[in-house]
């Protein structure tokens, strides 16, 4: 049955893999075999592309999670292994995407 007030959850569950499909379109690749020079041009130059994309990621994740949590809550099944399964993969999912934009930086290598 439709609620008006599931309706910004819904709209979590659609615009979530949207933003998500985004942000892989949104970041380039570069191209394979490059040098370290090669590469850190690549990130200046592709600077705002990659923040955006990596933004829409964790944004993305943020709202199939959310849409996910509430869906399990709408459909009564809230048993305590459901519950921690759900926890666990809502965790593991918004890690991934939350590592992928602070992972280290890589250092050209310096020459001997």
């Amino acid at each position: 049955m439709f609620r008006p007030s599931n309706l910004p959850i819904a709209l979590c569950g659609i615009i979530g893999p949207a933003i998500l499909v985004a942000s892989f379109v949104t970041n380039l690749a570069p191209p394979t075999g490059s040098t370290a020079v090669q590469l850190r041009d690549f990130g200046v130059r592709h600077h705002d592309g990659i923040v955006l994309g990596a933004w829409l990621q964790g944004m993305g994740s943020l709202l199939i999670v959310l849409f996910t949590i509430v869906l399990v809550h709408l459909a009564g099944a809230t048993q305590p292994v459901i519950d921690v399964l759900l926890i666990v993969q809502s965790f593991w999912f918004v890690a991934a995407a939350v590592a992928l934009l602070v992972r280290p930086r890589a250092t050209p290598a310096t020459p001997r």
